[in-house]
């Protein structure tokens, strides 16, 4: 078989060329993207593999990276051939509004960038005049802090991104117990990242401390990186990658969820300590009726007045 025609070969390419402009946004240039476009050049019989793998980088990447994804999508546009530019445009339809939501909660500079390129594709008639008018819309609410409810957060969540393949859930929660107990690691080898979950905001900055320490020691061609995370409940709201802090109304923070509004810190309450508090709920309900005098029935003071007025 031909290397040009050798999907493997062009998948394990691709993949590695998505690592090196996985980065973050900064650091994306042309470079990075014409290895792509000339793969699909090499490879021209390989563009579903591309939207693939295109689509895995998109749904893995945390919000601060999601513009690299964005400009990803739009090399591939202006680059490819009409046909394949047309099939990527019409695949990747669905995924650009969850981008820009997701945007939304990267600092001021990353949006405008965003919309930048969002006014680009709507003078040039790409994705559709009324989707790219409704994703612009959603960057423009962002930008709006309308909620007289809001509260801003400091997450315990730390997110590996990169990862060497020997970089194993066994391994984050060894180099994890170091400093505290975790409450949940979620490692997703193929996408090369990791989701640690802690109890405290504390727990998670000294966390952070160690997997740096442990990222500075790593030698190899790939070197991981250790960023903010979000809760599942944090997803649709601004986030300060840097300071890993959250801005959310506070009607939407689940009941789990205990909230020290002086600090902005929050911790989980485990099933466990809600089952003892419902207990001990019931419990105290239990006792209180317990203890309470009953109503007497008019017929038990019928019968207590008949007997009196025959003693």
């Amino acid at each position: 078989m031909s290397s040009t025609n050798d999907p493997n070969q062009f998948d394990m390419k691709l993949v590695n060329a998505l690592i090196d402009i996985s980065h973050g946004p900064e650091m994306v240039g042309c470079k990075s993207l014409e290895v792509i476009i000339d793969l699909v050049y090499q490879y021209p019989n390989s563009i579903e593999t591309l939207i693939f793998r295109v689509e895995q980088f998109i749904d893995a990447a945390p919000p601060a990276y999601l513009l690299a994804g964005l400009y990803l999508i739009d090399s591939l546009i202006r680059y490819l051939s009409d046909e394949n530019a047309i099939t990527v445009e019409q695949r990747l339809t669905n995924k650009l509004s969850e981008i820009i939501r997701r945007i939304c909660n990267t600092p001021l500079t990353t949006r405008e960038k965003a919309r930048t390129l969002l006014e680009h594709w709507q003078r040039h008639k790409t994705f559709g005049d009324e989707l790219i008018e409704s994703c612009i819309n959603i960057l423009r609410r962002s930008e709006i802090p309308n909620d007289v409810n809001a509260i801003k957060i400091k997450t315990n969540v730390i997110l590996l991104t990169q990862l060497p393949s020997d970089w194993n859930e066994y391994r984050i929660k060894e180099y994890a117990n170091e400093v505290t107990q975790v409450l949940r690691v979620s490692t997703k080898s193929e996408r090369h990242f990791a989701f640690i979950a802690t109890p405290t905001r504390s727990d998670a900055e000294k966390l952070k401390e160690v997997l740096q320490r442990r990222v500075a020691e790593t030698k190899g061609h790939i070197t991981p990186k250790v960023v903010w995370g979000t809760e599942y409940w944090m997803k649709s709201f601004k986030f300060e990658d840097e300071e890993g802090i959250c801005t959310i109304s506070k009607d939407k923070i689940p009941s789990d969820i205990i909230v020290n509004e002086q600090d902005g810190t929050y911790t989980v309450q485990r099933p466990n300590d809600m089952r003892m508090s419902i207990r001990m709920s019931r419990e105290e309900q239990y006792n209180s009726r317990r203890y309470m005098p009953r109503p007497r029935s008019r017929e038990s003071i019928s019968q207590r007045e008949r007997s009196e007025s025959r003693g």
